[in-house]
């Protein structure tokens, strides 16, 4: 007798580790502005997940539902003490069910029997969201063997240096990332400090890395043909112009290669499309600018290399951005 109480309890903790660990990808919650957004809590019954997203969209984005977001983007902390209170109660909660259940012998396997077939079910749903949200589907990370997309960029090396333009590019923009540089939009004489930038501030630093002053070549554009900028145009600002997503997005749709916003997991043919220092718009309503890293996922999807804060980040989030692409370039 006792050893079957044993058993119930072992069951009754092992069932409420796994279930508690999986709710913080399951419930979501409701996020009203940017400041719910930079304190999310997560977990069920007791929220013991807290993150800071990195999103920074616009007041009419909101209200959003939200589940927890991917702890390698987005910071993450887990309060350990109420994870184990979460665990316990609802561990206490399946122990008295147990009991009511072994009360019943002659029903006690059919309804074991359902409880396992629910459970199971509630691990697949669970397993599928939380491996989109890791970036591990699709694609199958764990499972399916890595997808190998030949790393084909132009020879272009503008300054000389022995190295592709593209590659420049991509280690300049890296370079934010292993800086720190921490998101700051705000108007500045000239450009921003060092370890500071929004952003546009990735594309023109990554791009000086290759030789190009991005600065100088969007506001000459804007000069000579001021009609393609429209209220810019008009009212010209060199110490900002070049680090507004639409004016970047005008200036290299004139000077730049487009190239297919189409993004396809796991196809070869359309992910060579995708290469290391290409350059990524997003539309509304959260508009961001961002560079391809010479990273990918198992399934080929490269990572992007930007800054929407809190600090710049090499990340998994070309199909994960709350808008869409809808401009690809590729420069020279």
């Amino acid at each position: 007798m006792r050893r079957f109480a044993w058993q119930r309890v072992m069951v009754s903790a092992g069932i409420s580790l796994m279930a508690v660990a999986l709710t913080p990808f399951i419930f979501a919650n409701t996020v009203f502005g940017q400041e719910d957004l930079q304190a999310l809590a997560f977990g069920w019954p007791i929220p013991f997940v807290q993150q800071q997203s990195v999103l920074t969209p616009p007041a009419d984005w909101f209200p959003q539902r939200l589940t927890m977001l991917n702890p390698w983007e987005n910071p993450t902390d887990v309060l350990w003490g109420r994870f184990g209170l979460s665990v316990a109660s609802v561990g206490i909660f399946l122990l008295l069910g147990f009991s009511l259940l072994s009360q019943f012998s002659c029903r006690v396997r059919r309804a074991g029997l359902i409880v396992a077939l629910g459970f199971i079910l509630l691990l697949a749903v669970s397993g599928y969201h939380i491996l989109g949200i890791a970036g591990l589907w699709p694609g199958g990370g764990f499972w399916q063997a890595r997808i190998e997309v030949p790393l084909m960029v132009s020879a272009v090396d503008h300054n000389g240096n022995g190295r592709p333009d593209a590659l420049d590019i991509v280690q300049g923009a890296r370079a934010e990332v292993e800086r720190g540089t921490i998101y700051d939009s705000s108007y500045y004489p000239d450009y921003p400090p060092e370890g500071r930038g929004a952003c546009t501030d990735v594309i023109w630093r990554a791009l000086s890395w290759a030789g190009y002053d991005l600065k100088a070549m969007v506001n000459g554009d804007i000069h000579v043909h001021p009609g393609a900028y429209g209220e810019t145009g008009e009212n010209p600002d060199s110490n900002i112009d070049f680090r507004r997503v639409r004016n970047l997005q005008i200036f290299f749709l004139r000077h730049g290669q487009s190239l297919t916003t189409e993004l396809l997991p796991g196809d070869v043919e359309n992910l060579i499309q995708w290469q290391a220092g290409d350059i990524v718009v997003f539309g509304a309503p959260c508009e961001h600018i961002g560079v391809i890293s010479d990273r990918r996922r198992a399934d080929g999807v490269p990572f992007l290399i930007h800054n929407a804060g809190p600090r710049a980040a090499e990340a998994d989030c070309l199909l994960r951005w709350p808008s869409p692409i809808i401009y690809h370039f590729r420069w020279p």
